[in-house]
């Protein structure tokens, strides 16, 4: 059998995530209440996950609607600090999909840092 591409859901399965680590910070520089702000960013989160939206229109429309007090930089380093590595299973991953040969291509997460896309060579 052809596979053509591996999808893995990444949010607390490959990468592990906890949003109060951010919640917090966010709070403190936003003009919003802990629900407002929840409830603000929770359609455009979605719609960022799944590529409806750039990050810059992210980020823009994040930080605007939160009321967020500082620039796209501070915005993007908070978002990011959610994120936890979880090297055994990236090594897992990166042993299947050498071994069902796939091309690996580059393309820029929100930090502006590389992350791997993998594709069927």
């Amino acid at each position: 059998m052809k596979i053509d591409a591996l999808i893995f859901d990444i949010g607390n399965v490959v990468i592990p995530f906890d949003w109060q680590a951010a919640e917090g910070q966010f709070l403190a520089r936003s003009s919003k209440g802990t629900k407002l702000l929840r409830d603000e960013l929770k359609e455009l989160i979605a719609s960022f996950e799944v590529g409806e939206i750039s990050q810059e229109v992210f980020v823009a429309i994040a930080t605007r609607t939160t009321g967020f007090q500082g620039d796209g930089r501070e915005f993007i380093a908070i978002w990011n600090s959610v994120f936890r590595p979880n090297p055994p299973l990236e090594r897992r991953v990166r042993r299947l999909l050498v071994s069902r040969e796939m091309r690996k291509t580059r393309s820029k997460n929100l930090s502006g840092r590389c992350q791997t896309v993998w594709s069927h060579t």
